[in-house]
């Protein structure tokens, strides 16, 4: 009998091939006859920019930290991406550079061993990111052509010891209107082919120095337009009478063993802008910057320290009425850490349907204590908390401030919480946009030149009076021939007159002055002025070091935080390194929402999955300190238990095989969560699967389309909406969606955390399809 196979992919052997990288550069040598002619330099002719001091080593002033993590980056080999793109089955290059590879632990004796167990991981993690966009945009790479100008060694630095970078300045030019996508930008890391002089032996013993290429990885310093130099006509570009304009680039690389050739022939070629680091290097800055933070001994081994919260027994939450008694505690440990003295980690689990949505903004309003004083006296009083609330998405973190905004509409206007949205524009839902850090500046901004008109308007008008007054009192003087007053008058009139006309010209050229560099100046000066004032700040992970945070949040602070607390939702779905980058603004109490049995965090390289770098700071937190946990052990943990999504024929599943049983269902929702379908149905198809190698199968999406529409008319009629979900990419085109990537085996089936995920969306009716019987 024929064996049938469903969409799951049968596992096949697989010989393990090892596979060594090069570690050292590998070198081209060319030979130039006596009497060639190198060809000519595009922009050879422009005035070369002045070479830089050297004060340049201190250039990269952003992330200072990080000088060690580019210099261990720029040793990497360049040719490691084609050798690893030619056996893309084999292990990757060892980008560890001999440090020794240790997985992930469960807690840690010192920061030291921190370190040495996640540097090296992130770095294959990081490797794994640049070799994936070096891969996918291969074929568009363009080469740009640029002058080499000047090159300097720069010496070790107590931020960077024992490694030494040469810094290159360099000259290139494009057209005028060239996309600014395809061109090289301060932080990313490029692929160059630099010419250096060996010196190679001669026919005698003298040693004759010879034109070598080397490829090499370079960090982009910084990257600024030569506003002095004249625009070149674009001719040799071969795109017509375009003028072209130029940039001067500044790189940082490995120290280099021979001489850079540096001149008017010199050329490099900036052969492929491989990758952006800096959300990289801030994670790594994380890293780094840890033993700073007031929390890094909690970070480190939780269990060895004094952790436990006590609540008092008629602690009631004010705004918490409406909460079930597992909230009201993770909404009580939570307020009771955040107006600790100490610093404090607090980890909320909040299983699918639990509320934890709801749990954070309770946490919120009762952070800010509505009693007899209003929000807006108390922020007079300077006596209202600052919260940074983050998520690892922009998704999560808008669906929370969109909660927020719904509350605050409804509160009176003296008590209406100031929130602002930090992040990327374009990448926030539209619902949020109008309390985004750019829509708010803006507004301050003109409000401020708004007040400045009307403040140059009374000065005219006050001016205008004046005059009117003294030339009355000069018709006066005249007709009493008062002389000496009448001159008196007269030169004061005078005065004034100037002054008048000094008032119009502020008044006709101040919309000019405002958008030139002065209005960045004021830009920047109302972004502290709009993140300091608000009450709650919301931003992505990734988003809460930028510039504007780091330059409102740890300038002129002398080591103190603004911020009293800081919440982050979906915890376990971030980096831990990634759930550290707040504690670079001084953050001392910490709470973290999430649950460990749901998503991981998105990992790229197979060698940091092997070595646990899936594991969020959430995970490995929570699993040190519940192995302490007893019922009088107060520890700050809190679980919320009560699930108000599924129908509980649906929560059975995931609660006895997920949760150990802890969860619980109302007993008013199995009636409010009737629906025509049945509410748990389980399909096993034996249809053959298309292709064993194609996770692939035609039949049974053709019944998965046809259940659906039959299911739609009903559930349209009543106001439901129907979910499809499917792990593998080959099936959405029949049945609308997928998020997967393929695997092998029973692939999504032994990814625990994803079917938990997957059988916990729906509320009224889950239907599984496939072919079970290839799981026997």
């Amino acid at each position: 009998m024929q064996n049938v196979r469903g969409i799951m992919r049968q596992s096949m052997e697989r010989k393990n091939l090892r596979v060594s990288f090069k570690e050292n550069h590998e070198v081209r040598l060319f030979s130039v006859s006596p009497g060639s002619k190198l060809l000519p330099v595009r922009g050879k002719d422009l005035r070369a920019p002045p070479l830089f001091s050297n004060e340049a080593g201190t250039s990269m002033n952003e992330l200072p930290a990080v000088l060690s993590v580019v210099y261990d980056i720029c040793r990497w080999n360049a040719h490691w991406l084609e050798e690893q793109r030619s056996r893309p089955s084999s292990e990757p290059p060892p980008v560890n550079l001999k440090n020794p590879l240790l997985p992930i632990l469960g807690s840690y004796s010192s920061y030291k061993e921190y370190f040495s167990s996640f540097y090296p991981v992130m770095m294959f993690e990081l490797w794994a990111k640049i070799y994936k966009e070096w891969d996918q945009n291969f074929a568009r790479y363009q080469i740009i052509q640029v002058l080499l100008e000047s090159a300097l060694d720069i010496p070790e630095s107590p931020l960077c010891s024992r490694k030494e970078f040469v810094m290159i300045n360099c000259q290139y030019a494009v057209p005028e209107h060239h996309n600014p996508f395809s061109c090289p930008k301060a932080g990313d890391l490029c692929i160059l082919e630099l010419p250096e002089e060996v010196p190679i032996p001669g026919d005698g013993s003298a040693t004759q120095p010879t034109a070598v290429i080397v490829r090499v990885f370079a960090y982009v310093d910084s990257v600024k337009r030569n506003h002095n130099a004249p625009k070149i006509p674009d001719k040799d570009f071969g795109n017509g009478p375009e003028p072209a304009v130029t940039f001067n680039m500044t790189l940082k690389l490995k120290k280099r063993p021979h001489k850079i050739c540096i001149g008017k022939e010199a050329r490099i070629k900036v052969e492929a802008i491989v990758c952006q680091l800096l959300c990289d290097l801030r994670s790594f800055e994380a890293l780094i910057e840890l033993p700073k933070s007031p929390l890094a001994r909690h970070i480190l081994n939780p269990a060895g320290l004094e952790m436990k919260t006590f609540i008092p027994a008629n602690f009631r939450p004010k705004s918490t009425s409406d909460l079930n008694s597992s909230q009201q505690k993770a909404v009580a440990l939570a307020k009771m850490i955040c107006f600790a003295e100490e610093p404090r980690i607090c980890l909320i689990q909040g299983p699918p349907g639990t509320g934890k949505t709801k749990v954070i903004v309770t946490l919120l309003m009762e952070l800010f204590d509505y009693g007899n004083k209003s929000l807006s006296q108390k922020r007079r009083e300077n006596k209202t908390p600052r919260i940074l609330l983050c998520a690892p998405s922009n998704a999560a973190i808008d669906n929370l401030v969109r909660k927020l905004l719904a509350i605050r509409i409804n509160l009176k206007k003296e008590n209406r919480f100031r929130l602002v949205r930090v992040g990327r524009l374009e990448a926030m839902n539209p619902a949020v946009r109008d309390i985004s850090l750019q829509e708010l500046t803006s507004k301050e901004v003109n409000s401020n030149a708004s007040g400045d008109f009307e403040s140059i308007d009374l000065q005219v008008s006050t001016l205008l009076a004046k005059i009117n007054s003294m030339r009355l009192a000069l018709d006066t003087a005249v007709t009493r021939n008062d002389i000496k007053n009448k001159l008196n008058l007269e030169a004061k009139i005078k005065e004034v007159e100037q002054k008048l006309e000094e008032a119009k010209k502020a008044k006709g050229g101040n919309a000019n002055n405002i958008s030139n560099k002065q209005r960045r100046q004021l830009e920047q000066a109302a972004e502290r002025n709009v993140l300091r004032c608000a009450d709650i700040v919301a931003t992505t992970l990734a988003s809460c070091v930028n510039n504007s945070m780091l330059d409102a949040f740890t300038k002129e602070m002398h080591g103190k935080s603004h911020f009293d607390c800081c919440i982050i939702d979906e915890a376990c779905q971030s980096l831990e390194l990634d759930s550290l980058l707040p504690l670079q603004l001084g953050i001392k109490k910490l709470v973290l929402v999430g649950d460990q049995e749901q998503l991981y965090p998105t990992v790229m390289s197979l060698v940091a999955k092997q070595n646990g770098l899936e594991m969020s700071l959430f995970e490995r937190l929570w699993s040190c300190l519940s192995k302490e946990e007893t019922e009088t052990s107060n520890l700050p943990l809190a679980l919320l238990k009560v699930q108000y999504r599924m129908h509980p024929e649906i929560c059975h599943w995931p609660n006895v095989y997920v949760y150990n049983g802890i969860l619980e269902t109302p007993p008013e929702l199995e009636m409010e969560r009737m629906s025509p379908f049945l509410p748990f149905v389980v399909i096993s198809l034996e249809f053959d699967q298309n292709d064993p190698n194609q996770l692939l199968n035609c039949n049974e999406a053709e019944l998965v389309s046809k259940l659906f529409f039959a299911m739609a008319e009903k559930a349209e009629k009543r106001g439901y909406s129907i979910g499809v979900i499917t792990p593998y990419q080959k099936q959405r085109n029949a049945i609308e969606a997928a998020l997967s990537r393929r695997s092998y085996g029973v692939g999504f089936l032994g990814e625990r955390r994803r079917i938990n995920v997957a059988l916990t969306r729906a509320r009224r009716s889950l239907i599984v399809c496939g072919n079970f019987s290839s799981l026997k």
